[in-house]
């Protein structure tokens, strides 16, 4: 194992591509944006796996796994990896990076692979990072069961909810009858680091989102 820097095992790579020249197109090869899977084109820019970053907008900083034979739009990053590398450990690695602390913009933030390159993590040799990656992927694989889980059981306490309440003749009140709403008046450029006290607006809610 030793301790390297993002550089040291990707590569970064662009996309002229926009929304609008693919949005008619259809084919063989998929092609991905900040949400996931757009639909498939006749042509790839990446013949091998990589790794795609958000770099623009809302959600930037998310990774995720892109097969061969793809292509991304505009808003997001390649992360090719080198040869000391698998794909799928550079996904994780870059998952739990949390790249998104390197934003810079108010209205549109944006980060730059210039200035997250220099983040270091434990390179292992590539039969151990293939260890690794299966123990993850098990570990996802348990996540997602449990969140559906949830999610059943957040159905099944709404559905609880309407069958004792609804229709049963209580009073039906107006949300301002309950809750004083407000706005807040400041935006993003208050935020200051290791402040004293909590500042939450809508950017910070869609990255953790």
């Amino acid at each position: 194992m030793v301790r390297v820097k993002l550089e040291d095992v990707c590569e970064r790579g662009t996309s002229n591509l926009k929304m609008s020249d693919v949005t008619d197109l259809s084919g063989n090869y998929p092609i991905y944006g900040a949400a996931g899977y757009i639909g498939n084109v006749d042509f790839y820019h990446q013949i091998n796996p990589y790794v795609a970053i958000v770099k623009d907008g809302a959600g930037i900083g998310r990774a995720m796994l892109c097969p061969a034979q793809s292509s991304i739009i505009g808003t997001m990053q390649y992360l090719l990896p080198k040869k000391n590398i698998l794909p799928r450990y550079l996904y994780y690695v870059v998952k739990y990076m949390h790249l998104e602390k390197y934003f810079t913009g108010a209205t549109i933030p944006h980060i730059y692979f210039k200035d997250y390159k220099n983040e270091t993590f434990n390179l292992e040799a590539l039969e151990r990072q293939k260890e690794i990656v299966t123990v993850l992927e098990k570990c996802e694989k348990v996540i997602e069961y449990r969140k559906r889980e949830l999610n059943e059981l957040d159905s099944l306490i709404k559905a609880r909810f309407v069958e004792m309440f609804y229709e049963k003749g209580y009073p039906v009140l107006k949300w301002n009858d309950v809750f004083i709403t407000t706005t807040g008046k400041l935006d993003s450029n208050a935020s200051v680091e290791k402040g004293a006290y909590p500042f939450f607006y809508l950017f910070k809610r869609a990255i953790e989102n």
